[in-house]
């Protein structure tokens, strides 16, 4: 089980460490990674033709595994039994995994080598055979590491561990959160509802691991009560030399990154991008008189800028966290900057980042010399703020005060950070701000709808923070057809289950008739959640017999995704039936 563990931790860590954004903790439950890796357990459907290289290589890696070919599915079994129950579902990862690592070895393999091993000679279907191969191994990836984390939180795996590296139970925040918690448990001595929600949030809190880097500063919330009171509390330290900015991010991953640095091709053309579209809409940008009020118009709709949209309104920044990802949970950032460093639209230093919009990649370097402007500004500043070739302002990143040029500006109580030039890359924006951040309130993905309602009462929603006539539209539109869906009449699931009674009841029939189901649910020393797989793993199976048939049955599953309701139904009936 070691490779598997191995194996299993490094795919949650390049998960955890994508492109878009890095997981800042993580919760030791089953619901966290299934939910966030985006696990399940896929049957291998394959041609004939690939079958057989796939058997011939899997008998190859591991002699206990025997494939099998049953309606265009690939079907794996073990010879060797295991005794207990503990040997059973660990023979069953093995076998997954030495799937996985039979297909991983052939999609390493050259163009000759599988010419060799399948006699095919067309170009086309050996680029096809590759695809293929391909395909099936991130499945088979999935299914291993699927039936893995599964059996780590089953009452036989308690032991494995699923600590990453780099994480730790070690955030400041989350302990005094504890302990208040805790200390509050007396309080509620009596009152076994109130009580037991709380040992329940007590859980949640202890299970999290949180990244070495954030354990100064990330929050977690599981309860709307909690967050908006800390909020609330947070607003008042405010003081006279210290301004609040606020952003909400709907993925708690994402880094915080403004448009243009989200590819270096933006960068690299940021002057053209800038004069072209000044010069396709002149009259969108007619009231702007500065290059960086036409900033704060092109970042309104859209363009990549340098700009990171902030807001001065906590419950604005909170909605944005909320808004969409509800299976994500959301993060809202929060800021605390010395008021004498942040910009305005009159701040000399500002001209410097005018410049660097408007100039070629290829002339960035030309922008500080023989710079006049701001002489005079720096004459009192400390040596780290001096520009020079040492500290440039273009090379850093600086908070500055929105300009309230449009409705929604204005709305949004809407300011900004303008993102300076790599020092490493000068075609490159600075790409990630996550070291300007004082704290981070993770909002708890199952409160977002919550959270959303409550910010509803304090008119806070789509309609008020994008108040422009078509928004507003939209906003109300919306609100009519909640309305009538709350009023109607759940009838289309009720149908489905209706219409198809008798085909339901047949596949069900089939179900208790197949002999692997049969056996499983005869085994009474058989985890739960392994029986759950292996039925499932035949319900796919014979799913196949009725898309073959291309029956409005089949059809309707799918158009009406009934599959996961379909399955639950039949398992609970065919369990409880062999009770």
């Amino acid at each position: 089980m070691e490779n598997i563990q191995e194996n299993t931790l490094k795919y949650i860590k390049s998960l955890f460490d994508s492109k878009t954004g890095r997981a800042k903790y993580y919760s030791l439950s089953e619901d966290f990674f299934l939910k966030n890796l985006g696990l399940k357990y896929s049957i291998l459907e394959v041609s004939e033709v690939f079958f057989e290289l796939i058997k011939s290589e899997v008998e190859r890696v591991s002699e206990n595994i025997e494939i099998t070919y049953e309606l265009g599915v690939l079907r794996t079994t073990l010879k060797k039994k295991g005794k207990s129950t503990i040997e059973k579902i660990e023979n069953i990862i093995f076998k997954e995994f030495e799937v996985w690592k039979s297909l991983n070895e052939l999609k390493a393999c050259k163009n000759v080598d599988l010419i060799k091993k399948t006699n095919i000679k067309l170009k086309e279907e050996v680029e096809e055979l590759k695809e293929e191969i391909k395909r099936l191994e991130r499945l088979q990836n999935l299914n291993y590491i699927y039936m893995y984390i599964k059996f780590c939180f089953s009452q036989e795996g308690k032991k494995l561990s699923l600590e990453l590296d780099g994480f730790s139970k070690e955030s400041t925040p989350i302990k005094e959160a504890l302990k208040l918690k805790k200390a509050k448990k007396e309080q509620l001595k009596g009152n076994e509802y109130e009580l037991k929600k709380l040992e329940t949030e007590i859980e949640k809190l202890e299970s999290l691991y949180v990244r070495d880097e954030y354990k100064e500063n990330l929050n977690y919330f599981y309860t709307v009560e909690d967050l908006i009171n800390k909020i609330l509390i947070y607003r008042t330290t405010e003081s006279e030399d210290k301004e609040i900015f606020y952003r909400g991010q709907s993925d708690s991953s994402w880094f915080l990154k403004s448009g243009l640095s989200r590819s270096e091709k933006f960068t690299e053309y940021e002057d053209e991008l800038f004069l072209d579209i000044l010069t396709l809409k002149p009259n969108e940008f007619s009231k702007n008189k500065t290059v960086y009020e036409k900033l704060i118009t092109m970042q309104h709709f859209g363009i990549p800028t340098r700009l990171l949209d902030l807001t001065k309104n906590p419950l604005i920044g909170l909605y944005f966290a909320c808004d969409h990802n509800h299976d994500k949970d959301g993060a809202l950032y929060i800021f605390k900057e010395d008021r004498k460093k942040i910009l305005n639209f009159t701040s000399p230093k500002l001209s410097c980042f005018e410049k660097l919009v408007i100039s070629p990649a290829d002339e960035i370097e030309e922008i500080c010399k023989g710079c006049k402007e701001i002489e005079e500004e720096l004459e009192n500043e400390k040596k780290e703020e001096k520009c020079n070739k040492e500290h440039r302002f273009i090379e850093k990143s600086y908070f500055i005060k929105g300009v309230a040029n449009n409705e929604r500006i204005n709305s949004q109580s809407g300011n900004f950070i303008f993102s300076g030039v790599d020092k490493n890359n000068k075609n490159k924006a600075i790409e990630k701000l996550d070291h300007l951040v004082k704290e981070i309130f993770i909002i708890d993905s199952k409160i977002k709808k919550d959270v959303l309602k409550k910010l509803k009462e304090l008119n806070i929603h789509s309609g008020t923070v994008y108040p422009d006539l078509s928004n507003m539209a939209l906003y109300l539109k919306s609100e009519i057809e909640n309305r009538q869906i709350d009023k109607k009449p759940k009838e289309k699931d009720d149908n489905f289950f209706e219409i198809f009674k008798d085909e339901i009841k047949k596949l069900k029939e089939i179900l208790e008739e197949d002999e692997g189901v049969k056996k499983v649910i005869s085994n009474n020393t058989c985890e739960d959640f392994l029986k759950a797989e292996i039925v499932e793993k035949t319900f796919n199976r014979k799913l196949i017999l009725l898309k073959k048939d291309k029956s409005s049955f089949h059809k309707s599953i799918f158009s009406e995704n009934k599959k996961d309701e379909l399955f639950k139904k039949i398992a609970k009936d065919i369990f409880e039936i062999n009770k």
